[in-house]
């Protein structure tokens, strides 16, 4: 049996596929290293071992450990927030799949908007605490992941009737 590839048409008769992709790309940028240490760090206090997440867990010397530093506090308590975020982009998706009359294209739009300004405050304010912080680290999926999970989000909620 051949599989049929959906045209644009179906897409935007369909904006439930766009909230469920938001949903799981902000998941996998949750769950992938938003910063990796890529030279040396002049100090070791203001620099993660190796691999660092949004939320806080660092790998570094084939050890996880936690970073305690007030940006990673900031990006545990967004990152909560970004995963209710992802959850209600999915839980909603699916719902609006299988009952047509119900209408989240303002919740999905907010979402996206609110997923824009939660990872733009993430990275500010990790610069506010240390100006140099991506001269020594390398960018992840865990930081471009949601600039994709709330653009799909946007356009979920600008398809949506």
């Amino acid at each position: 049996m051949k599989a049929k590839m959906m045209n644009i048409k179906e897409l935007k008769e369909n904006p439930w596929i766009f909230s469920i992709v938001a949903g799981v790309f902000a998941i996998i940028s949750l769950l992938t290293p938003s910063t990796a240490r890529g030279s040396l760090c002049p100090d070791p206090t203001e620099c993660c071992a190796g691999f660092c997440w949004q939320w806080g867990l660092e790998y570094g010397g084939g050890t996880f450990g936690w970073v305690w530093q007030p940006y990673f506090i900031v990006g545990l308590f967004t990152a909560i927030l970004f995963f209710a975020g992802a959850l209600i982009m999915i839980i909603t998706g699916f719902l609006s799949r299988r009952r047509e009359e119900i209408k989240f294209g303002s919740t999905w739009s907010t979402i996206g908007k609110l997923i824009f300004v939660q990872i733009i405050l993430f990275i500010i304010y990790t610069l506010m605490r240390n100006y140099e912080y991506f001269d020594y680290h390398t960018i992840g999926f865990g930081l471009i992941g949601p600039f994709f999970s709330g653009a799909f989000a946007i356009i979920a909620g600008r398809l949506a009737p």
